[in-house]
């Protein structure tokens, strides 16, 4: 079995399953509070140093190149730390493709929550399933806790693990909606050949750090979820990403401007267009569970 070690052990061994824990200098409450919940003190303090852009003024952010990518890719310019996410969680895939002795690494954000006490047992054994395709230099990224509001709305097909589909009573689900979108990037696998495409995208653009449909599409790259979700993301923490809810208020500012371009018209389709929302969501959730029912598949 994997072992799972700091990113910065050395040298790394084959078997070796470098854990990145992504945190800010001084977040040491935050990284207690990991310890706490059952992570090892070692893969702790040997924390990967985020990116730390906060605070910085918009004519700062603007001197680089991945501000303008994102401001292009989601009509609206990126927050400060949003651009620090990018750079972090980039950098430790950077890293990855360098490697040459271990073929897959576990990325945390320190705000998760193990969903159970034997998640990290559960992780282990994720990884040894994945690291044999993770070997044959297959490109996937499993997605550790996917917001399960998105994931019921998605098209996703079962992933069979050799003789049964379940570790410790975990299923495994490939993500095939080309619309659906999964966000967070607190907790995730990903394997060299991934990593490496992931590096080419990231060389050529900016993007969140959190938008797998886009990562999943740019990198040509095979996006599975856990479900249960082994770890979630502590929700009473202010967030380090945007504290001040800047990005909330500009997505509703953009939802309110979309609403208006409707005009006056709107309000007597309103009935019927609400109506055929309802419809077309009830048609999906029963095509979605139908999809997700048929017999598993192999991921590669």
């Amino acid at each position: 079995m994997g072992k799972l070690v700091p990113w910065n052990k050395s040298p790394l061994e084959v078997d070796d399953i470098p854990v990145a824990i992504i945190s800010l200098g001084d977040a040491g409450e935050r990284r207690q509070t990991l310890i706490d919940r059952g992570f090892l003190p070692e893969l702790v303090n040997n924390f990967w140093p985020a990116c730390d852009m906060r605070g910085l003024a918009d004519s700062e952010l603007q001197n680089y190149d991945q501000y303008n990518d994102i401001q292009e890719i989601y009509n609206r310019p990126p927050v400060p730390a949003e651009l620090g996410c990018f750079f972090s969680h980039s950098e430790i895939i950077r890293w990855l493709s360098e490697q040459d002795m271990v073929s897959q690494v576990v990325i945390f954000e320190d705000d998760v929550i193990p969903a159970t006490r034997k998640s990290l047992e559960v992780l282990s054994e994720l990884t040894d399933f994945f690291g044999v395709y993770a070997k044959d230099g297959n490109p996937y990224i499993c997605h550790l806790g996917p917001r399960l509001d998105q994931w019921r709305s998605a098209f996703t097909r079962r992933v069979i693990n050799g003789n049964d589909c379940a570790i410790h009573g975990n299923d495994l689900f490939e993500l095939v909606d080309r619309k659906t979108k999964l966000w967070r990037a607190h907790a995730y696998i990903i394997s060299k050949e991934a990593a490496n495409r992931y590096v080419e995208l990231a060389n050529k653009t900016g993007f969140l750090a959190d938008d797998w449909r886009f990562i999943s599409d740019g990198s040509r790259s095979k996006v599975v979820t856990v479900i249960p979700p082994l770890f979630t993301q502590d929700e009473d923490v202010v967030s380090t990403i945007d504290p001040g809810n800047k990005r909330l208020l500009m997505d509703q500012l953009k939802l309110s401007t979309d609403d208006k371009s409707f005009g006056n018209g709107r309000s007597q389709w309103m009935i019927f267009g609400r109506l055929f929302v309802i419809l077309k969501k009830i048609f999906k959730r029963s095509l979605v569970i139908f999809y997700r029912n048929l017999y598993g598949r192999k991921l590669f």
